[in-house]
């Protein structure tokens, strides 16, 4: 089996980390500042607590804590976290990409209500972080620290 360095895979993961915090903490201030169509009607707090009220949100929000916490644990107790939070924390963004991608987008409504920004935003919550997630989950299933 092929062994990484770990100050490469420490390096990865915060990149990876780092890419996904800035592109929720966009999307948020975007969702606030720029709603979607159905959702220009309400307040700016509305907004906020609506943002928040997707499964898809949580999850992918779950997943930056997830990966937050891998990397705090592997870098500094050297240690990964319980396998079982890995199992669930895959199972939820699984969950998302799949009711996503073959029950929600396949509605033809669904997919006319989207500008370039939300077609972007849409394949980042719904295939790359989830993609990545399901990634980790395969790399480092197998690891026993």
């Amino acid at each position: 089996m092929l062994k990484w360095n770990d100050k490469i895979l420490f390096y990865i993961r915060l990149g990876g980390l780092i890419l996904i915090t800035f592109f929720l903490v966009t999307d948020l201030i975007l969702a606030i500042t720029h709603p979607q169509p159905q959702f220009k009607d309400l307040n700016y707090s509305e907004r906020v607590s609506n943002y928040y009220s997707f499964f898809t949100t949580q999850t992918n929000y779950i997943v930056a804590i997830y990966f937050f916490a891998y990397l705090f644990e592997s870098k500094f107790k050297h240690k990964k976290p319980s396998y079982l939070i890995k199992l669930a924390v895959t199972t939820y963004i699984t969950v998302t990409m799949l009711v996503f991608w073959f029950g929600i987008i396949t509605k033809a409504q669904a997919s006319n209500q989207y500008d370039a920004y939300h077609w972007v935003s849409t394949v980042i919550l719904h295939l790359i972080i989830p993609s990545s997630m399901i990634t980790s989950y395969v790399l480092t299933s197998g690891d026993i620290i």
